[in-house]
């Protein structure tokens, strides 16, 4: 299923939501928000009333999507594979153009954000920690294309794909245009530098960048 494609027809409230200030509220025009319960403090109206209906439609048409209330921006696209699994925290946010597909299991927690243009692929499993921010362009896989010399003459896209588990801890900062390869896991409280390619783990509360993606300092 399209995630995006079951927001704009089973949902909701238009127009964005405020969960801070007005100048968030006005980039979000033109968004999706699905709604389970008020956001920001806002007292419940019919509108609220009518979206937490369309959840919970949206929850029995397909039983594979576990979630409460989530943000969708115009243009992002949501591709939900027969069997995949995906389990949302309250007050995702998935900005424009964003692109995800979700073959395996995914897994975000609380107040997760993916700012514009991002590509999320998940063919095994990748979890994504509670007030996580996910910079603009940032590409995270947890697959890719098996390379070695056994593999010569075989065509890259004929080639069997390599997946491992991606984890993103609580609190992590991705940078902008970041590629994280599959495999990585990235501790709580890290920042990752704009440009990075990140190809091992990160501990928690450290910052780093860089091609690859090199410990800088401490936090």
């Amino acid at each position: 299923m399209s995630l995006g494609i079951a927001a704009r027809t089973y949902f909701l409230l238009r127009n964005g939501f405020m969960t801070g200030p007005d100048a968030l509220a006005q980039d979000r025009r033109g968004g999706e928000m699905v709604a389970g319960a008020n956001f920001g403090g806002r007292r419940w109206s019919w509108k609220n009333l009518s979206a937490l209906v369309r959840l919970v439609k949206l929850g029995i048409s397909y039983p594979q999507l576990r979630s409460t209330l989530f943000f969708i921006d115009r243009n992002a696209d949501v591709v939900i594979a027969p069997g995949a699994k995906v389990t949302i925290g309250r007050e995702l946010r998935i900005m424009r153009d964003v692109t995800i597909r979700v073959g395996g299991e995914l897994v975000l927690g609380d107040r997760v954000f993916f700012n514009r243009g991002c590509n999320l692929n998940v063919l095994r499993r990748v979890v994504i920690g509670s007030d996580s921010l996910i910079g603009e362009m940032v590409s995270i896989h947890d697959d890719d294309h098996a390379i070695g010399a056994e593999f010569d003459g075989t065509p890259m896209g004929e080639r069997p794909m390599i997946v491992s588990d991606v984890v993103i801890g609580s609190n992590v900062w991705i940078g902008s245009h970041c590629t994280i390869v599959r495999g990585v896991h990235i501790g709580d409280g890290a920042v990752i530098g704009a440009n990075s390619v990140v190809t091992r783990d990160v501990e928690p509360r450290t910052v780093v960048a860089g091609a690859p993606a090199r410990l800088l300092r401490r936090i």
